[in-house]
């Protein structure tokens, strides 16, 4: 808790502790540390198969019809391949072709947002399109961070304590 009459954060484990009790090297080399963190933590989002995912962004599919059929066509059957016990070789095989009927009926769609226009398809789930939606759903539930396990076992480490059989 921030005590702004004394400039000062209270924690209710280890006391009084000044926040501007840095120097500004200290504050420049924790910042960079933070930056560090945050970007090894998230450096796997740029690496496949979540990168892969990149071909579901309309704002990259080329404008030129030509060039889109074949857009993304190798990320989506890397995806296939990565999530292989989820799918028959059929629905794979299917799957590549949904996703070129997907692309047409994106572009058809008035741009309303990238998000809004998955909502729609995945809350209509339209039958020509059933198998590439499940990458999609795929796509869509892929944490983007740890936090939820970490809370987690934050809680259990609450409960798990060495006075928890006192009453």
């Amino acid at each position: 808790m921030y005590l702004p009459e004394i400039n000062k954060f209270e924690n209710t484990v280890k006391g009084l502790f000044n926040f501007y009790h840095y120097s500004p090297k200290q504050r420049r080399d924790l910042k960079n540390w933070h930056i560090l963190d945050i970007s090894n933590r998230f450096d796997n989002f740029f690496e496949p198969p979540i990168s892969y995912f990149e071909t579901f962004d309309i704002t990259r599919w080329p404008a030129e019809r030509n060039k889109l059929v074949l857009h993304g066509v190798d990320d989506v059957t890397a995806l296939f391949n990565h999530f292989s016990p989820l799918f028959t070789e059929e629905e794979v095989a299917l799957g590549i072709e949904q996703y070129t009927n997907l692309k047409s009926r994106m572009k058809d769609l008035p741009v309303t947002g990238m998000y809004k226009m998955y909502q729609h398809l995945l809350t209509i789930r339209p039958h020509n399109l059933h198998v590439i939606l499940k990458l999609v759903d795929i796509m869509f539930t892929i944490s983007c961070s740890t936090a939820t396990c970490e809370r987690c076992f934050s809680h259990m480490k609450q409960i798990k304590t060495a006075n928890r059989s006192c009453l």
